[in-house]
Order: C-alpha cells, then structure tokens, then sequence
C-alpha cells in the first residue's frame, strides 16, 4: 500500500507578493501544537535558521491539523 505525504510549505512576503518558503521555524510549528515526530509524518518541511513566528504560517498549520 502507497502512503500519500502532503508536502507543505510556508509563505514568506516578499516585496511583489508572496512566495513559498523553505520551511516553518519550530516555533511556528509547536505553536500550532505539533510534534517533531508528526512533522516527519506529515511532510511539514522546517527550517532549522528560522526563528520567527508569523501568525499567517501558524494559522495554516493549525488549519492542517483539523
């Protein structure tokens, strides 16, 4: 049996939009109440250099999580 694995990515403002991210940082994600083990599960890329929380980012991640 094939597993599907949703890949999400976060949105970063850029000055012409917005664009795809590289990853959530982990307070974004633990925020939203996630664990390292269901990022993994999930496919929620994090990006390790980040360090800022947007609310936009967590209100997706908590969307994901319904």
């Amino acid at each position: 049996m094939k597993s599907t694995i949703e890949i999400v990515r976060p949105t970063v403002k850029k000055p012409g939009g917005t664009r795809a991210g590289k990853g959530y940082s982990w307070e974004e994600i633990s925020a939203a109440g996630f664990t390292r083990f269901d990022i993994h599960k999930i496919g929620i890329f994090f990006d390790k250099r980040r360090k800022t929380i947007h609310e936009a980012n967590v209100a997706a991640l908590r969307k994901l999580k319904k």
